[in-house]
């Protein structure tokens, strides 16, 4: 088995770096669009020095992402995988209009526990098969619904919280934590999710945003450790020792301080106190006051004198032996607070509110002491420090120390771990610093591969007992059998036992694990940090003769015989060297410090500023507003509309004004901004328009002037994407669902020379019904594309299955003897050589919202299958219910429901005319081009406008695929341009009769000689192009791959002018990306 991925950690670095200089990734999945978090996350990583960039998979592809093992999610190493789920989208497009109210419901509750248990089973799936951590986020649903929907959906989050929570590596966020630590007034907006599926405010998505940083932080941040309290206006109100132990108070805010604490401890930190005052006074309000939540049995150091804070803090360290920079210092004093960290700038030092009822908003907000999952280690680390405390007491009144080393009575157990183990070991190799070789992070999962017995490595887990009591699981090895030697991948222990013989009862049982494999040789590895020198003196004291460099570091190869004899001689024993965390900051030589200083002031800002999502809004606002640079294009918008739409485009843009007549493309404008422009237009102006008018409308003014219009206005299938230019016009046909809002990104990629035109679906509107054959498609195209431009010659793209309307529309206008210079294919399938019934079935997957024609054979497929599982759902509803009632309410029942199957029967034909009334009025609800009016009713109309649309696009899909599935192209006489997808291509490898071409390309093309074109069977010899495209087949049109494909087409147009006869040794050397011609 292959080595798991690991994290080598060569330093404890500043708050929020990450370690090493690589760039971690965090891959986003989402049932929703999920865009807006984005920048939220890319603001709180800047913020934190966390180096992670933000990748968001395709829409509504969870299910695709944890079991495609080539998806972004599986091949995502070195980062972190983010689920954000939905529960209410599994049944988003469902439509209710066609369903009995009794059976609804029985639809939902099935739809909603097969779906849970998918994901249950499709997570469990990920997160075996990668050490990568996973969070998991359950968003909370549209609160307009029912309290009866709502109780379902909290039913099945539940289910799946309490499923998915023991598992390692997996980290779950439910819906109600979201929006309890971070209150917004308004969480869901109706118009961003009937618009763009985006169901949350901004300020909502910030607190989304930033519950996830939080996570993420806890995740990669280094850990701190000790917790140093200060005690008078911190602990208590007041001063113990002029008010004594009965004067101070200790009311509600101290109390919510302390019982914080206090569970902090319980999850591992431990507690000292840091505080100026006489220790007598300090104690008697501890021993005096039954209303002190936190005790003496929490404390594990302190220093109470009047000493410097900063030297007080260094003595702990030292006794506790731990590093400066796993300390957090809490002090209501800003005069301390400031000495600390001008003397200690490695600890995190946090000034408390001026007023105690801010305390708990306060503590709540302090990111370094979230913990993810506490181990049975964390909850008793407090106990093993304060039996650390009575061994060093043993040791100062013992003679020597061989005499105490004697008298603890060690025990040492070496095993392999236990599955209960793994959290701890990998706890450790996350922890631990001073004394570990290597500094490899290992995640519970790794662990968990690395013990099976066929991966080929091996792992000891050391634990350590004494007269004093267990110190629990303190070292680790992890090692891998090689041809002649045990090679020591990690050696590691805590320091708490560090100096006392256990090391070379580690070394000396790898000597037995390598004796009894039949190796030679036992060879230790080890890294410098700045931090794990003791480990260095070790393997030195042991091995120096076998000591060889590296470029890493260096390697002990050391024999059996040395391994094996190896043996601790306490009276010649001394303590191993310290890191150098705790000495005076003018002493040290560590270039972290200069980081480091910095990092009290960050926390306090994020603490104190940054608590609120409004404040995280504001900031990211600021940070990304522009200024207009002065120019004389400048046109004041004038009437009240124009006025309006400037400011929404202005805040929407983050730019300080919007011109009349600016582009808002040019602006910035994406896709995801033009969906916060439109809800802000329906809110303030009360017009509702679909987003498609901006590809017409694209400035103030023609956007204006669309409001302003109260006439009907037909579809029109020509959308201007770049005018001007002395290039020949390129029109670019929509790709097989019509709509057009990603290929219109491409425009931005081609020269500002080359006008450029989108065809867009007809029938899109709702209004008008899609066209039934490619030959109809292609002739009301040329029709459009006319009327731009009356004569040729023409330049012809088609985006994925609408390269096949570009062919034919090549077809039709040289039949008609007007001249086509260039057409251009963009990985689209022989519409002969497609596997049709594996398209639909993909794209409908569970069930079809709109009713195929009668006569496709996949008509009753489809629709059989989806009226199967309904009656099985209705038959077990109905079940359930009879079960509720006694055997005369059963009857009741039957008689209920049979009188109304004859009621239907009686009445059906008076029920179709209603139905049909029913679906034409449902047509003209649609929202089109056309201006609508807005709808009150938030609940009912966007559940029933987002099944309307839906029902829409299926239909122009199941059109095109029928009509796509008729056509048969004839040969044609020009030039065919292909552009193919080599990372993974649609271009079918099997022929449709096969049951090979049932299944999808999913890899990358490894041979074009076994792809079937059909193409170049079309055209004569030498007159078809391949142009590679490095990109997977459905993001051709997102980034980073839309840049390489607009330069790709943009070379070929040009090159179709110049060179109509390409060849490969003739082609110019910026046409690298053209693979071949076939002859």
């Amino acid at each position: 088995m292959p080595k798991p991925t690991v994290t080598k950690d060569n330093s404890h670095k500043s708050t929020e770096s990450n370690a090493g200089n690589e760039i971690g990734q965090l891959a986003v999945a989402a049932t929703f669009t999920a865009d807006p978090l984005k920048e939220i996350l890319e603001f709180w990583f800047a913020q934190l020095g966390l180096a992670m960039e933000v990748n968001l998979t395709d829409y509504n592809q969870v299910f695709q992402q944890l079991l495609n093992p080539a998806s972004l999610m599986a091949q995502n190493t070195q980062g972190i995988n983010l689920l954000l789920v939905r529960i209410e989208d599994w049944i988003k497009f469902q439509t209710p209009e066609e369903q009995p109210e009794e059976s609804l419901n029985a639809l939902y509750r099935d739809i909603l526990k097969r779906n849970s248990q998918d994901l249950i089973n499709a997570i469990l799936e990920s997160v075996q098969r990668s050490s990568t951590p996973h969070i998991g986020v359950f968003c909370p649903p549209n609160p307009d619904v029912s309290t009866e929907i709502i109780a379902l959906y909290n039913q099945i989050e539940q289910t799946i919280v309490e499923e998915l929570s023991p598992i390692n590596n997996l980290y779950l966020i439910p819906s109600g934590t979201i929006f309890s630590r971070y209150p917004v007034n308004d969480f869901y907006d109706a118009s961003r999710d009937r618009i763009g599926h985006i169901p949350f405010t901004p300020e909502a998505f910030a607190a989304l945003g930033t519950i996830i940083a939080r996570t993420v932080h806890a995740l990669k941040r280094p850990p701190y450790k000790v917790i140093a309290l200060d005690c008078d206006r911190t602990l208590w109100r007041g001063i113990c020792g002029e008010d004594g132990p009965l004067g101070i108070a200790v009311d509600e805010p101290f109390r919510a301080l302390q019982s914080f604490m206090v569970r902090c401890n319980e999850a591992g930190f431990l507690l000292c106190l840091c505080s100026k005052n006489v220790e007598e006074d300090v104690w008697q309000v501890f021993d005096q006051r039954d209303d002190m939540l936190l005790g003496r049995e929490h404390l594990v150091g302190w220093r109470i004198n009047w000493q410097p804070k900063s030297e007080n803090l260094r003595s702990l360290a030292t006794e506790l032996n731990l590093g400066l920079d796993s300390f957090i210092f809490i002090d209501d004093n800003p005069v301390e607070c400031s000495e600390v960290r001008a003397h200690c700038p490695e600890v995190l030092t946090l000034q408390l509110p001026e007023e105690p009822d801010q305390f708990s908003q306060f503590l709540n907000h302090i990111w370094p002491l979230d913990t993810l999952k506490v181990t049975e280690a964390d909850k008793n680390r407090t106990q093993l420090y304060q039996q650390n405390a009575a061994r060093k007491q043993f040791e100062q009144h013992s003679i020597d120390f061989k005499t105490f080393i004697d008298g603890l009575q060690l025990d040492i157990n070496i095993a392999a771990p236990t599955p209960e183990q793994f959290s701890r070991v990998s706890q450790l190799t996350q922890r631990t610093n001073q004394f570990n070789a290597t500094t490899c992070r290992y995640s519970e999962s790794e662990i968990q591969r690395l013990c099976q017995t066929d991966s080929g490595y091996g792992c000891r887990a050391v634990t350590v007992k004494d007269r004093f009591g267990d110190y629990g699981l303190v070292g680790v090895m992890i090692f891998q059998r090689q041809a002649h030697t045990l090679n020591v991948d990690s050696f590691l222990l805590s320091c708490r036992v560090l100096g006392r013989g256990v090391e070379h009862q580690m070394l000396k049982h790898l000597g037995e694990v390598a004796a009894n494999d039949g190796l030679n040789t036992v060879t230790l590895n080890y890294r410098p940090t700045s931090k794990n020198l003791p480990i260095a003196e070790f393997f030195t004291s042991v091995g120096h003769s076998y000591q060889q460099d590296t470029h890493e570091g260096c390697q002990y190869e050391l024999p059996l015989e040395v391994s094996q004899n190896l043996s601790f001689n306490s009276s010649a024993s001394t303590q191993p060297s310290k890191a150098k965390a705790n000495v005076p900051r003018a002493e040290q030589n560590n270039p972290m410090v200069a980081q480091q200083q910095s990092k009290s002031e960050q926390w306090a800002h994020i603490v104190h500023h940054l608590w609120q999502p409004i404040q995280v809004l504001n900031n990211l606002t600021e940070q990304h507003q522009r200024k207009r640079a002065h120019d004389d294009n400048w046109s004041e918008p004038k009437t009240t509309i124009e006025k309006k739409l400037s400011e929404i485009w202005s805040k929407v843009l983050r730019i300080d004004r919007v011109s009349l007549n600016d582009n808002l493309f040019d602006l910035g404008c994406t896709s995801l901004l033009a969906v916060n422009a439109f809800t802000d237009i329906e809110t303030i102006l009360g017009k509702r328009l679909p987003i498609s008018t901006l590809l017409d409308a694209p400035t103030i003014a023609t956007l204006a002037s669309k409001i302003n219009q109260h006439q009907d206005q037909t579809w029109h299938p020509l959308v201007t994407g770049q005018v001007g230019g002395s290039k020949l016009p390129l029109y670019i046909v929509h790709g097989g669902y019509g709509d057009i809002l990603s290929t219109v990104k491409i425009v931005a990629h081609l020269d500002n020379e080359q006008p450029v035109y989108i065809l867009r679906g007809i029938g899109l509107d709702g209004q008008q019904q899609p066209l039934p054959s490619i030959e109809a498609m292609a002739g009301a195209y040329i029709q459009a594309i006319k009327e731009k431009q009356p004569q040729g010659p023409y330049q012809l793209v088609g985006q994925c299955s609408g390269g096949i309307i570009a062919f034919e529309m090549a077809q039709q206008l040289t039949n008609q003897g007007d001249i086509v210079e260039f057409l251009g294919l963009l990985d689209t399938p022989h519409p002969q050589l497609e596997n049709h019934f594996t398209n639909r079935l993909r794209y409908y997957f569970h069930r079809p919202t709109y009713r195929h024609h009668q006569w496709d054979r996949s008509y009753y497929l489809f629709t059989g299958i989806y009226y199967l599982r309904h009656l099985k759902v209705s038959f077990n509803y109905h079940l359930d219910e009879l079960r509720k009632h006694t055997l005369v309410e059963q009857l009741r029942y039957v008689g209920r429901k049979l009188s109304q199957i004859s009621s239907k029967l009686i009445n059906i034909k008076g029920l179709t005319t209603a139905t049909q009334n029913m679906e034409q009025q449902n047509k003209c609800e649609i929202a089109t081009d056309q201006l609508a009016p807005v709808i009150t009713n938030t609940q009912n109309n966007t559940h029933h406008s987002l099944a309307k649309q839906r029902r829409i696009k299926d239909q122009f899909f199941e059109v095109f695929l029928r009509a796509q599935k008729d056509y048969v192209p004839k040969t044609y006489t020009g030039n065919i341009n292909f552009f193919l997808a080599l990372q993974q291509s649609f271009v079918p490898k099997h022929p449709p009769s096969s049951l090979a071409s049932l299944k999808a390309n999913l890899g990358p093309v490894q041979d074009r000689k076994k792809l079937l074109f059909g193409w170049d069977t079309l055209v004569s010899k030498g007159k078809f192009y391949i142009w590679d495209v490095d990109c997977p087949h459905p993001a051709m049109f997102e980034d980073p791959y839309i840049q390489q494909l607009g330069k790709t087409i943009q070379i070929a147009l040009d090159t179709s002018k110049t060179s109509p006869e390409i060849n490969n040794d003739s082609k110019p050397k910026d046409m690298d990306m053209i693979s071949t011609v076939i002859s």
